[in-house]
């Protein structure tokens, strides 16, 4: 935009002479720096400004031309502006300057492809210098860093972070204690929000809801119409079915061709093997399914995993009793079976409350890593130490990963444990994956390019970490 420039002529007060009404000709300047139209404010004193008919003339020696001068930031376009209000002209290149309203009010819009951050114009995509997790994004905000993926990152990637209930752009989405998540070949991320009763589903950078009324329930049929109570771990057949560990109502559902069914359990806690619609389950937190259609449900209150298979349900490892006895599946004991994941034949289990990953194979139980204290350690896989691990997910080199309750993610790879996420203080922040904060990470799924998701449970978020 070309403006016109100004030529003041100033008038000062002689010795003796009446004090002036502020905003006159002569007078003291507003507070604003304003004065009555045409009067410009210089040096504190509303004098008179007239326009050179040329539109070019330069100001007079005692005001500079500010149009001309160095600005600081990054540049920013080329900006010449008229002065209506006599002093409402800022320093920064990038900023748009009006004045309207009585009395006049000084306003400084952002230029298009640019942000202003602590006083300084930013061109889009500059990355904060203190943070390499952040850049200007014009189209986000043009008045503050925004996160974005870059290796080494963990950014929120849905919810808005206020407890509710509301669909739509990932990041103005309304969650409330996300825990399962499941990524499909497509990369659709579906999950459970646990606290709205609901199944929902992450993908093209919107959050939809696709089963589950929002009101805790068991009720059966249309998915949009069915209800749920507190769902927590789920998995996706290759067929688009999913199965939820519905853990309020003690249930293991089916979400299939747009329906909602029971697959098993009575609805009352309890142990008890048998046909799929009489056995009983106590507070199931995750289910994983086989190439055989099988699935395996973590039976926390029970203290076992148990095995749908063929309209039955049996035990397929635990005794029963609290305990981190590792030995023949049947005797072993289990703390709590939080969270597991199926890999060939191995079965993963984070077991909460004996601060230890297990596996399950061939009919033994083994611990994988933690040495059973329970506390925060990086070490070799033996002498490590969790703090109640929530949920493990295994890659297609072996690599594990840990949620834990002491809000960090965890791996376990070549006998050894190391930190990947979170700096341990319960909070919200993105960031270096190491400094950024969590709170209650539950679910995890890995997508191409090993990037993480984590189901940041208390944030009320879906996080992302790009290595």
């Amino acid at each position: 935009m070309r403006c016109s420039t100004w030529i003041l002529t100033v008038s000062l007060l002689g010795c003796g002479q009446a004090e002036k009404t502020p905003g006159t000709e002569g007078g003291p300047c507003f507070a604003n720096k304003t004065c009555h139209a045409p009067l410009a404010c210089l040096s504190d004193l509303c004098v008179q400004a007239t326009v050179d008919a040329g539109g070019d003339s330069t100001l007079s020696a005692d005001r500079p031309n500010r149009d001309s001068a160095e600005l600081p930031g990054d540049g920013g376009p080329a900006k010449k502006d008229s002065d209506p209000c006599g002093g409402c002209i800022d320093t920064l290149a990038c900023t748009i300057d009006a004045c309207t309203g009585t009395p006049p009010v000084c306003t400084h819009a952002v230029a298009s492809g640019y942000c202003v951050i602590n006083n300084t114009c930013l061109s889009s995509n500059t990355v904060n210098p203190q943070n390499g997790c952040q850049r200007c994004d014009p189209m986000v905000s043009s008045i503050s860093w925004t996160s974005f993926p870059s290796a080494g990152c963990l950014i929120t990637v849905a919810g808005s972070g206020k407890p509710g209930h509301s669909d739509g752009p990932a990041l103005t989405a309304a969650l409330s204690d996300p825990r399962g998540l499941w990524l499909d070949a497509a990369g659709r991320l579906t999950f459970t929000d646990r606290g709205n009763h609901c199944i929902r589903t992450f993908f093209g950078g919107q959050v939809t809801t696709i089963a589950g009324t929002g009101v805790a329930g068991s009720a059966e049929g249309p998915a949009l119409s069915a209800s749920f109570n507190h769902p927590t771990g789920l998995v996706v057949d290759s067929s688009g079915a999913i199965y939820v560990a519905d853990s309020g109502n003690n249930k293991v559902r089916k979400i299939a061709l747009g329906t909602v069914s029971t697959l098993a359990g009575t609805g009352t806690s309890g142990f008890l093997d048998g046909q799929a619609m009489t056995a009983k389950l106590t507070n199931p937190t995750d289910v994983a399914l086989d190439a055989a259609g099988r699935v395996y449900v973590a039976d926390l209150g029970n203290h076992r995993v148990r095995l749908i298979d063929g309209g039955q349900v049996t035990t397929f490892a635990g005794q029963g009793a609290s305990g981190c006895i590792d030995g023949f599946a049947h005797q072993a004991t289990f703390g709590q079976v939080s969270g597991i994941a199926l890999v060939g034949s191995k079965l993963f289990v984070a077991d909460s409350t004996c601060h230890k990953i297990r596996v399950i194979d061939a009919g033994q139980v083994t611990t994988v890593a933690g040495s059973g204290t329970q506390g925060y350690l990086d070490a070799t896989a033996a002498q490590a130490q969790f703090n109640e691990p929530n949920d493990v997910i295994v890659d297609g080199l072996g690599k594990i990963y840990v949620s834990e309750k002491s809000n960090h993610v965890r791996t376990v790879e070549s006998g050894q444990v190391k930190t990947l996420a979170g700096s341990g203080v319960m909070g919200f922040a993105d960031g270096p994956a190491l400094s950024a904060q969590l709170s209650t990470p539950w679910g995890l799924a890995l997508g191409p390019s090993k990037l993480l998701y984590i189901a940041d449970a208390a944030n009320q978020r879906i996080r992302g970490f790009y290595p």
